[in-house]
């Protein structure tokens, strides 16, 4: 049996490459290639998700006319991608090689963000598949989710050419180059999958890079062509989609706020909690912004839709302190979870005790439905947290909600760098670079 498993020492040294920044400059300002490919969204009907490219480095939001917005409740190549999905994780599936995907122990959307390209190498190389969420240090895994596949899944199976060839890691000197620590981080630091497949003397990389690769690099064979945001998407849905008991408490939950049934809602995240004070991610203390500097579009986008309704997520009390100086929007929220200790990442809290494991996931994997839920969405695509609700909204509805990120395009590469946005970008270099010594070439990238 193949175990792949996700390396998390990239993070660590991914981080010293980026420096960091203070420019006063408001991200109400975004590059002109931005405009000009908004400008474009502005004259194209939303029923082919495929006409942009979500990750380039300037696509950092999308707000296109309500006269543009569809939803596609019938997506056949979703459906079928779901389906193949469906055969491979399922006891019907007559595969010769096997995977076991497990989870990275991390922050809640990390840990299901970790699954994704293990999926993915099983869908494009045809293996059967497992998932062990034994370690998932939330709760029962089976309490928040189910999975959702099409009604006929479980008569279907894929054709027999649906697969590339697996590598072949006894001829391939690169998918050897591989160090046998108890992590399965490889010496040139880039992340990667390894499989231990029974031979420890010669461990197997492999990788499925994703970011600036094309749609064959990484795409199962009867797929390609589709975007990365097609595929996370939908495996996203498809795995974690609520529990009945979950589908109780967001029942309960929106009743308790007060979540309104006839009116729009836009979901805002304006993120300050344990990652703007990580030590091994500095740059991100200086993004890490108050309410104040997501106003400008807050009101942009309520003004554009017709949206008073709010539902305000945030780690900080300060921010639902902040918000009480717009008493021209109602505000919708949950509060602010119980504190960490200053400079405690969530993960250290939850094995020191400081943190309850289910508190914290069932707070975020509710927010994040109703975030989800949210007719437009504002916030920062470095959050597992914001790329979640869109990937899940996108799983479940097939269309792609209007929303604007403050710091970076969409982007899924677990452990790979991507650009954050010029105006970010530019505001981390004069931030930790003397004048004078500034570069602003270059972009500053974070860990995606």
């Amino acid at each position: 049996m193949v175990r792949l498993r996700w390396g998390p020492a990239l993070l660590v040294l991914a981080t010293k490459l980026m420096l960091s920044s203070a420019l006063q400059t408001s991200l109400d300002h975004i590059s002109s290639k931005s405009r000009a490919l908004e400008s474009v969204l502005l004259d194209i009907h939303v029923d082919d998700y495929r006409k942009f490219d979500l990750m380039d480095k300037d696509f950092n939001e999308y707000l296109p006319h309500a006269s543009e917005m569809a939803t596609h409740p019938n997506l056949p190549e979703a459906d079928e991608f779901k389906r193949h999905l469906g055969y491979l994780l399922s006891s019907r599936c007559s595969q010769p090689q096997r995977l076991t995907s497990t989870l990275n122990f991390g922050g809640f959307g990390s840990m299901l963000h970790s699954s994704i390209k293990p999926i993915m190498w099983g869908m494009k190389y045809g293996y059967c598949m497992n998932l062990n969420f034994d370690n998932f240090v939330y709760g029962k895994s089976k309490d928040y989710f189910q999975q959702n596949f099409p009604n006929d899944t479980n008569a279907f199976s894929p054709p027999a050419d649906s697969f590339d060839r697996i590598p072949d890691c006894r001829t391939d000197l690169e998918a050897q180059n591989v160090r046998a620590d108890r992590f399965d981080v490889p010496l040139d630091a880039q992340e990667s999958y390894v499989a231990s497949d029974g031979e420890e003397e010669h461990p197997c990389l492999r990788e499925l890079p994703m970011l600036e690769q094309k749609s064959e690099e990484f795409m199962p064979k009867l797929f390609r062509g589709q975007p990365a945001f097609f595929a996370v998407s939908n495996i996203f849905h498809a795995l974690f989609s609520p529990s009945s008991l979950m589908e109780r408490k967001l029942t309960e939950m929106k009743k308790r706020i007060n979540w309104p049934s006839d009116r729009k809602v836009l979901g805002l995240h304006v993120r300050l909690g344990d990652a703007c004070s990580d030590e091994t991610q500095t740059w991100r203390g200086i993004t890490c912004y108050p309410l104040s500097r997501f106003m400008g579009k807050v009101k942009e986008v309520t003004k554009l839709y017709g949206i008073k309704d709010i539902f305000l997520v945030s780690e900080s009390n300060s921010t639902f302190q902040e918000a009480q100086n717009y008493p021209e929007f109602n505000w919708i929220t949950n509060g602010a979870p119980p504190p960490i200790p200053a400079n405690v990442g969530i993960e250290q809290a939850l094995l020191g005790k400081k943190s309850t494991g289910k508190e914290v996931g069932e707070r975020w994997y509710l927010e994040m439905m109703l975030m989800a839920e949210s007719h437009a969405m504002i916030g920062k695509f470095s959050s597992n947290f914001f790329r979640a609700a869109l990937e899940f909204n996108f799983g479940s509805t097939h269309s792609l909600k209007p929303y604007v990120s403050m710091d970076s395009s969409w982007c899924f590469g677990f452990g790979e760098l991507h650009p954050l946005i010029k105006p970010v970008s530019d505001e981390i270099e004069e931030a930790f670079q003397p004048e004078g010594q500034r570069v602003y070439s270059d972009r500053h990238k974070f860990i995606c």
